[in-house]
């Protein structure tokens, strides 16, 4: 099989798709089965949804298989890969839930200034920045059921790493939400607007299939690839333990815009005694340089 051909073995509309799961009963089997450990029986399942009429029951039933729902080779239901990212996204709470929490402090001290950073969510989007130095540190979308079962110290550690892996599959050319593929430039104006005032040049993903559009600063960016990570390690400092919009090095790294046509931008990152130099293309295709190294 090549990439090109067409893997659908039947197609529906999302109109009727998502009108297949507009119903109570169906959704507490996707739920039941989410649940559940292993496959379930057609009584069983039944049971677990607490529904008396066995033809009812099975009609429901019936409308999600192949899509939600597949029969196994034993009888036996379970859900599909479409019907585990339902039961994800009822869990995530992204179409059922509006999440504003207001600002709260995070398990996270400014290298500039020693305050503690804060967080403030609101419409499924969280800011974090420096109060003190009234800084803009990051932003990104969130799904509210994220917030379950996590203190302030664990937020802090998931809100770096969400945008650590979306950063790393855009990077890699994956479109976070729909899987397709996604291309990266650099980027600047108001192609870039979501970012600080202050940063000239940005980078910037676009998802031709779904729409989705990524914006970051081009330090960020340069965090996925090999040599500035290799950088960082030899310095001592491990970039899983630390938060991505508190390294020092990437608060005041000097980026210099070499070209507007193409765009393309130098980087340089300095760390106690090293100096690393990163030079990126508009395509995003990025040389670096070791300049001292203690």
């Amino acid at each position: 099989m090549t990439a090109d051909e067409d893997v659908t073995e039947f197609e529906t509309s999302p109109s009727d798709a998502f009108a297949t799961l507009g119903e109570e009963t169906r959704i507490a089997i996707v739920e039941a089965l989410g649940e559940a450990d292993v496959p379930l029986s057609f009584t069983e399942l039944r049971t677990r949804v607490e529904m008396a009429d066995s033809g009812q029951f099975n009609y429901h039933l019936s409308k999600l298989l192949e899509t939600v729902v597949r029969r196994t080779e034993d009888g036996t239901y379970e859900l599909t890969y479409a019907g585990h990212r339902i039961v994800g996204a009822i869990h995530a709470g992204t179409y059922t839930r509006r999440g504003s929490l207001g600002t709260f402090d995070l398990e996270s001290t400014c290298v500039d200034c020693g305050g503690t950073i804060e967080a403030t969510y609101e419409d499924e989007r969280v800011t974090v920045r420096c109060p003190t130095c009234d800084e803009l540190l990051s932003a990104f979308g969130f799904p509210p059921g994220g917030f379950e079962g996590r203190d302030r110290d664990a937020l802090t550690r998931t809100f770096d790493r969400w945008i650590a892996n979306i950063v790393a599959m855009a990077a890699d050319g994956i479109c976070p939400p729909c899987g397709g593929v996604i291309t990266g430039r650099l980027a600047h104006g108001s192609d870039i607007e979501s970012l600080a005032d202050e940063e000239p040049v940005g980078v910037r993903f676009d998802c031709d299939r779904c729409g989705e559009t990524i914006t970051l600063s081009v330090n960020s960016y340069l965090l996925v690839q090999p040599a500035v990570v290799a950088f960082y390690h030899h310095q001592g400092i491990d970039l899983d333990d630390t938060e991505s919009w508190n390294l020092p090095a990437q608060r005041t790294a000097d980026l210099s815009v070499e070209s507007t046509s193409p765009v393309t931008v130098t980087s340089r990152i300095e760390l106690e005694g090293a100096t690393l130099e990163a030079f990126v293309e508009s395509d995003l295709t990025t040389r670096t340089r070791v300049l001292e190294v203690n």
